[in-house]
């Protein structure tokens, strides 16, 4: 179903997250907080609205009710495990020589796409 229809290809589909939680579950999701949701005759899945800002502030209203920190336009730059066996993670920001150390009970990695270019 929704691997298969993911323009992407269906490999970044088949985590964890989708063995435990079906396209059906993230559907519902999505219209539980508010997201109505269509699908075309090809299965692909859209909001009604036609807008992908719908998608994203769904999730960042979420992110804010829970009470998640959103880090933007930082680097990560270094992860480490302390003696308790919690994530340090290194958080940097070149243009005003910033760095913070997080401390996070989980870590996601993800990889995208990046405009910067990384000096060696």
């Amino acid at each position: 179903g929704l691997a298969r229809n993911y323009p992407r290809g269906y490999k970044e589909l088949r985590g964890s997250f989708f063995r435990t939680h079906g396209p059906q579950d993230t559907m519902h999701w999505f219209s539980d907080h508010g997201v109505e949701l269509k699908t075309e005759e090809d299965g692909r899945v859209f909001p009604v609205t036609d807008n992908s800002a719908s998608v994203v502030d769904c999730l960042l209203n979420e992110a804010r009710r829970l009470g998640v920190s959103l880090q933007a336009g930082k680097s990560v730059s270094g992860a480490s495990v302390d003696a308790n066996g919690k994530f340090v993670v290194k958080v940097e920001k070149r243009t005003i020589d910033f760095v913070d150390y997080i401390s996070a009970n989980y870590v996601l990695v993800a990889t995208g796409s990046s405009q910067q270019v990384s000096e060696h």
